[in-house]
């Protein structure tokens, strides 16, 4: 109430006669909350926010199956789920066991060839003996330098040959699938 903050003590299970703990502060409140599990009130005023410590407010022992305000992210998801299964009734959620026997063969197939086409490349070997210079400028850390730059650049335009060749087996793959059939060709009738 104004600019003061009055806490009781048990207030709902017996008559109070003096608040618990008081505090003035030099401008008006604007809003109290309390911190979750813990013994601490924020309060917001018109200068700002002011931080009191109320000993016993906090929930000494919380229910860690409710709430947990410790839980790792992965016991969030858990959490997620669960409460969404709840929702959905029993007897929609089933599993076809015919569906777990079954191989799917198709999509076996498909990962078969996607494993074959990709292409395993070892880095080649550069070898490269810089010449030396003049004077100067045949340093030890010069010389790494050098070598350094051109076995880079050698590297760069194995993989830009690598891009070129893979980006033109794509646009061949794209090409083939607008040859195959028409946007308006699911209008058509289908002849069996």
């Amino acid at each position: 109430m104004g600019n003061i903050v009055q806490v009781y003590k048990d207030s709902c299970r017996q008559e109070v006669k003096a608040p618990y703990l008081t505090h003035n502060l030099t401008s008006s409140v604007r809003s109290l909350q309390f911190c979750p599990y813990e013994d601490v009130l924020g309060v917001g005023h018109s200068t700002g926010f002011s931080s009191l410590i109320i000993p016993g407010a906090g929930e000494a022992n919380f229910d860690a199956l409710e709430s947990n305000p410790y839980q790792t992210k992965q016991q969030r998801k858990e959490t997620e789920v669960k409460m969404l299964l709840e929702k959905i009734p029993s007897d929609m959620i089933h599993l076809d066991s015919s569906m777990i026997v079954q191989v799917d063969k198709k999509g076996l197939q498909e990962t078969i060839e996607e494993h074959n086409k990709i292409k395993y490349l070892k880095p080649q070997k550069m070898e490269y003996e810089p010449r030396y210079k003049a004077k100067g400028k045949s340093r030890g850390q010069k010389v790494v330098q050098r070598k350094k730059g051109v076995i880079e650049e050698q590297k760069r335009e194995i993989i830009k040959e690598a891009l070129v060749e893979k980006q033109a087996g794509n646009r061949a793959k794209e090409v083939n699938k607008h040859r195959q059939g028409n946007v308006l060709d699911r209008f058509k009738r289908k002849v069996d």
